[in-house]
């Protein structure tokens, strides 16, 4: 696994190179999107409707922003899995409940 926070810019566009290059991606790639609660998973398919634009950025497209809630100038958690070839882009509120649990964890096994 590899790894990216990045922000999100108006046109949907974050920053992703080094990803990119891990999972072998390329302009003119095709990529699926499916929305899970707070996350986009983002794979690889011959036939996907979503194009690779860049070698730089990862463009997700508005109406896959809409269906997590990320909005211009989030904070976005990129995780690549070249094993599986895909990308995963968690939301800031993905981001928040990821936090709090390890937060959580932690105090319920510290010395009182």
């Amino acid at each position: 696994m590899a790894y990216a926070l990045g922000h999100i810019d108006r046109s949907g566009r974050i920053s992703a190179r080094t990803l990119l290059t891990n999972l072998g991606w390329s302009v003119g790639d095709h990529l699926d999107i499916t929305a899970l609660p707070d996350t986009l998973v983002l794979t690889r398919t011959p036939h996907g409707t979503h194009p690779v634009r860049s070698n730089q950025f990862v463009l997700l497209p508005h109406s896959a922003r809409q269906a997590i809630g990320i909005r211009p100038g989030d904070t976005v958690l990129l995780a690549a899995a070249p094993a599986y070839d895909l990308l995963l882009a968690h939301a800031q509120s993905a981001l928040a409940v990821m936090v709090s649990t390890h937060l959580c964890s932690g105090l319920d096994s510290s010395p009182r």
